[in-house]
C-alpha cells in the first residue's frame, strides 16, 4: 500500500490527521481520531509543538483523540508525568478555539452557534452565513 501524501503539490495539507502523524509521530502514536475544521489546524500545530516539545523531556506524553466537542477544541492525552504542564497547553489551545472560527481561522465577531442542526459549532459572522444561510 502506498503511503499517504498529506501536502499536495501546492503545499497545502489535505489529510490533517496524516500530517500531525508524519509529524510528530511518536506524540501522535496513539491518536486515533482527529476530526476538526481547518479554521483550527494552526491552533492544533502550535499546541503539538509545544506538547512535543515536553514530551522531549518525558516520553509518556501521548495524544489520544483530537475533536470537537459543544463547539470547542477537546483534547484528549494519555501522559503519566508532566501531566500539569500538558494539561496546561492544551487547556489553552482549547480556551483559544472559543475565540477562533473553526471553518477560515478568524478571530472577528466569533460566537458560538447553537443553531447548526443539532450541533454547536463556533463561528465568525462570515461562516455563519455561508454554512447556515443566516
Amino acid at each position: 500500500m502506498k503511503p499517504q501524501k498529506p501536502i499536495d503539490d501546492t503545499g497545502s495539507i489535505t489529510d490533517f490527521h496524516t500530517y500531525l502523524e508524519q509529524k510528530y509521530s511518536i506524540l501522535m502514536s496513539l491518536c486515533y481520531d482527529c476530526t476538526i475544521d481547518k479554521g483550527w489546524w494552526q491552533i492544533v500545530l502550535d499546541m503539538a509543538k509545544k506538547l512535543d516539545d515536553l514530551r522531549q523531556e518525558d516520553a509518556s506524553i501521548r495524544i489520544v483523540q483530537i475533536k470537537e466537542k459543544f463547539g470547542l477544541l477537546r483534547v484528549y492525552l494519555d501522559t503519566e508525568e508532566k501531566y500539569d504542564d500538558a494539561y496546561a497547553i492544551v487547556q489553552d489551545a482549547e480556551k483559544l478555539s472559543a475565540k477562533t472560527c473553526e471553518f477560515c481561522g478568524s478571530k472577528e465577531n466569533v460566537y458560538t452557534d447553537p443553531t447548526h442542526y443539532v450541533w454547536i459549532k463556533t463561528y465568525c459572522a462570515k461562516c455563519r452565513t455561508i454554512v447556515t444561510g443566516k
